[in-house]
Order: structure tokens, then C-alpha cells, then sequence
């Protein structure tokens, strides 16, 4: 179920809890960590984001300038609800756990809320059409008059 590009949530639904202010937190792990360990250190600041996080797993990545002589990183996007003290508790954690490179966290305003809502659905969209088209749907071609 967590391919790349795969958004999923602890609660099944697509949409973030109101409670408290909304956060995008965008991590690297390092590219020499286990695929298992992966999801351990995922899972762990899933859990510690709240009930309702949104993981977006982005898979690895080439880095424009090396990061602690790695090439390479696995990207990770949490969106969720919390509480500031929450984001400090994270931060925290974050800093002190091998294996988490890089991370960054943003408040989100109502303009993000919107473009990410639009971006999910325009993904969604995509991703229903290359279903249709794997599962041996023809692409409708216009006919044209002659």
C-alpha cells in the first residue's frame, strides 16, 4: 500500500483534523538505511504527528549538493494538525535520530491548504486514468470526418 507517491492516512481519509494549526514537515532519510528501517523511523513521527497524518512517501532522490558525502536520500512528506509544542517535540526527536538527514517543517496558510487540495485531486485524477488504461481500457479517440 505505501509505494512512492502513495498518500495515505492513519484514519483512511484524505483530509487533515482542524485541531490546532497545520503543518508540512518534509524529511530526508539517509540513503544507507534499511527499506524496513525506513518504515520504522516513518511510522515513529507518523505516530508522534497526531490520529490524522497524510504521508507521502517520494522515494530517493539525487541531491544537488551532497549531504554528509551521500548522493542520495529518501524524501518523506508528513502533512498534519498539531499543536506548536508538538512541532518542537519532533524537532527535537528528529534532531537526535541517526538516519534522518535533513528536515524541515512549514506552516501551512489557507492558500497551501487550497493548492494542496488541488494537487491531490489533480493526482488522483491521474492516477484513476492510468488505472483505466492498465486495466486494458482503450484511450477514447476523437474520430474524425471525412
Amino acid at each position: 500500500m505505501n509505494k512512492v507517491n502513495d498518500v495515505t492516512s492513519k484514519s483512511g481519509t484524505q483530509s487533515i483534523a482542524a485541531a490546532g494549526r497545520n503543518y508540512e514537515c518534509m524529511m530526508i532519510i539517509g540513503s544507507n538505511v534499511a527499506e524496513d528501517k525506513r518504515g520504522e523511523l516513518v511510522k515513529r513521527f507518523q505516530k508522534m504527528a497526531g490520529s490524522n497524518v497524510m504521508v507521502e512517501k517520494m522515494g530517493v532522490r539525487k541531491f544537488s549538493v551532497p549531504i554528509n558525502y551521500r548522493k542520495e536520500g529518501f524524501y518523506v512528506l508528513l502533512h498534519f494538525a498539531a499543536a506548536p509544542d508538538k512541532v518542537a517535540e519532533m524537532t527535537a526527536a528528529m534532531n537526535i535520530t541517526d538516519g534522518v538527514e535533513r528536515f524541515m517543517f512549514v506552516e501551512k496558510d489557507e492558500k497551501m491548504l487550497a493548492a494542496d487540495a488541488e494537487r491531490r485531486a489533480r493526482r488522483a485524477a491521474a492516477r484513476a486514468e492510468r488505472m483505466g488504461n492498465e486495466e486494458g481500457k482503450a484511450t477514447p479517440v476523437a474520430e474524425t470526418k471525412e
